[in-house]
């Protein structure tokens, strides 16, 4: 086991098969003297199709908010961020950066982690930190937009806040061990894909921040992820987006005739729209119903 200053712990999620993402990351990691452990990776295509049954058919699953079921990486590596939790949990951990394998960073993130290491303000104000991220293009060099209020400067060069829009992304990021305990009542099935549930960690009572620029982005962009499917298709294959947002705007019509509220009603139909203008741009906007 390792571990920065012995206060953050780096903790990476590869899957056994992945020898070459294992190698890769390691070899960037010790580029700049970080320590880390892995934990491994549970894979999808190893789920019985009963278990697949019960986190599709659950309560609440993904599905019921989305229109589609998770695909078996999804699946897997939602369950591999799980794992990872209990096992900081179990180990108390106070503070851990989680990564995925495939994760690309520079010497920015040894500097962030060497502030943060020094000054616990972060960790007192937050208890998920997303260091890479995107909204719905997979875009991951964009800045994120950030509250006015309960903004944190580390230093000149960074930033974390509340953030103001949705944003995705399980490949980087920053949690407490409260906060791992808290995302471990979303339960031992998976309701919903490990980007997701990061970005809805809010409804499950953790302190979301974001860095205002983002230093942890995808290595290979050119690639799927081994240890689950990004929830945004790489390859530009609008089928898969096609169904989904065919299927979340029967879910909103079927909302708008059973509810006669206005405010409601136009809510809604706002919602549709941008539905509809994301089909056109082939995207798939991953906002909350």
């Amino acid at each position: 086991m390792r571990s920065l200053n012995n206060s953050i712990k780096i903790l990476i999620i590869n899957l056994k098969r992945s020898a070459d993402r294992r190698e890769a990351i390691s070899k960037n990691l010790d580029a700049l003297n970080l320590q880390y452990e892995f934990v491994d990776a549970i894979d999808g295509i190893d789920l019985s199709k009963d278990f697949i049954e019960k986190v599709n058919n659950q309560p609440g699953s993904f599905k019921t908010s989305y229109g589609r079921d998770m695909t078996l990486g999804e699946t897997g590596a939602s369950l591999s961020h799980l794992k990872t939790y209990q096992l900081i949990v179990e180990k108390k951990y106070s503070f851990s950066l989680v990564l995925e394998d495939d994760a690309g960073f520079d010497e920015r993130l040894k500097i962030f982690l060497e502030k943060i290491s020094e000054n616990t303000s972060l960790q007192k104000n937050f208890d998920l930190v997303l260091l890479g991220y995107c909204r719905n293009d997979l875009d991951y060099h964009k800045q994120a937009v950030c509250s006015f209020w309960g903004n944190i400067k580390i230093d000149q060069n960074f930033k974390v806040g509340i953030p103001v829009f949705w944003y995705w992304s399980a490949i980087g990021y920053l949690i407490t061990g409260e906060g791992a305990q808290k995302l471990l009542t979303h339960g031992k099935l998976p309701r919903m894909p490990a980007d997701f549930l990061t970005a809805n960690s809010p409804k499950y009572n953790l302190r979301l921040g974001i860095i205002g620029e983002p230093i942890i982005w995808p290595g290979e962009l050119d690639k799927h992820s081994t240890i689950g499917e990004r929830s945004l298709p790489v390859s530009g294959d609008i089928g898969f987006n096609e169904r989904s947002q065919r299927s979340r705007t029967e879910l909103i019509k079927k909302k708008i005739k059973k509810n006669a509220g206005i405010f409601f009603t136009l809510r809604e139909k706002f919602k549709l729209f941008r539905l509809r203008i994301s089909r056109r741009k082939y995207l798939f906007v991953a906002d909350k119903y």
